[in-house]
């Protein structure tokens, strides 16, 4: 059964809405001189240690292609495991045929990419690529990309957060404080709420997570990027 998030404003919360975010990302994908698309694949909650889900895609039309990618047996787990660079990049043209994600991206005009990878709790990590319909043809131009992937990492969080996770306020909070190594009681002094109320909450959280224990509630909201 998938994990699912319920649609709802952020009001009160002193953070952007969801619209505001994402119209931030159109904007930074807007500002490049030539045409781009984001790409956030994530762990999957109810899947293995190498299973993806798109966790966010813009623009939207593109599922296809992003779901090719996600699919796939390229980076994720074995390039982990590999030792390999948390930044790569690559040019399409010179890898066409060699996997069915890459001629996906390379019809809908698209020349190349740029990955950064966020790490994660139990060897899992977020995955943000950026294909450009530009050739890459150095370093450089890879390096500024991914810097300027690192540098909207924030409000990408933000918005995979609120459009993933299906926790509420109070069940991100005490998940991570427990994360943080508050315990039960401390947590309720923390937030001014009973005991009872936190242990009720950390069991709310496990039942929409799926989770069959505390630990593995906290370890599938990180994944979701809700703490």
């Amino acid at each position: 059964m998938a994990i699912r998030a319920p649609a709802r404003a952020r009001a009160g919360s002193g953070q952007p809405a969801v619209g505001e975010t994402v119209t931030d990302i159109e904007e930074w994908l807007g500002g490049f001189e030539r045409r781009h698309a984001f790409v956030v694949l994530g762990p999957d909650p109810a899947g293995g240690l190498d299973a993806r889900r798109v966790a966010l895609l813009h623009p939207p039309e593109l599922t296809g292609a992003a779901e090719a990618l996600a699919t796939s047996s390229d980076f994720g787990l074995p390039w982990r495991e590999s030792g390999a660079s948390p930044v790569a990049w690559e040019t399409l043209d010179r890898q066409r045929g060699q996997s069915a994600w890459r001629e996906h991206w390379h019809v809908t005009g698209y020349r190349s990419f740029v990955r950064v990878e966020i790490p994660l709790p139990a060897e899992r990590a977020f995955e943000c690529f950026l294909f450009s319909e530009e050739e890459l043809r150095d370093t450089d131009q890879a390096a500024r990309l991914a810097w300027s992937i690192m540098g909207h990492w924030p409000v990408v969080r933000q918005e995979i957060q609120f459009t993933q996770s299906p926790l509420n306020e109070r069940e991100r909070e005490c998940l991570s404080l427990a994360f943080q190594g508050f315990t039960a009681s401390e947590t309720a002094e923390r937030m001014q709420i009973p005991e009872r109320r936190v242990n009720s909450t950390y069991q709310q959280a496990m039942d929409k997570l799926q989770a069959p224990n505390k630990v593995a509630a906290i370890q599938r909201a990180c994944w979701l990027g809700a703490i």
